[in-house]
């Protein structure tokens, strides 16, 4: 084995990326529908209840696109949001938890 001695570095840089999280994607698209100006969220992480709550934001009539991992949300301010036409559902489907 070669032993190597390695010198402080003066300077450290780069990027980093984070994956996306459940409790933050909620809240960005929930935050995001009641802005009064456009929102954007990069690295929104695509489950199954975070689609839902998307879906259901756009059943009160928020305009939402989604690209990836990221979104595009048209708020409409905190009186904004329409009655929607059908039942909202913010279910996944799968069995019932066991407490």
């Amino acid at each position: 084995m070669v032993a190597k001695t390695l010198q402080p570095a003066v300077e450290v840089g780069g990027d980093c990326g984070v994956p996306g999280d459940k409790s933050i994607s909620h809240r960005a698209v929930i935050l995001g529908a009641l802005s009064e100006t456009p929102a954007r969220v990069h690295n929104f992480l695509a489950a199954e209840d975070c689609l839902a709550t998307v879906e259901a934001f756009r059943a009160m009539g928020i305009r939402i696109e989604r690209q990836n991992n990221d979104l595009q949300i048209q708020g409409k301010g905190l009186e904004g949001l329409k009655l929607p036409r059908r039942p909202l559902t913010a279910a996944t489907p799968g069995p019932p938890p066991v407490f």
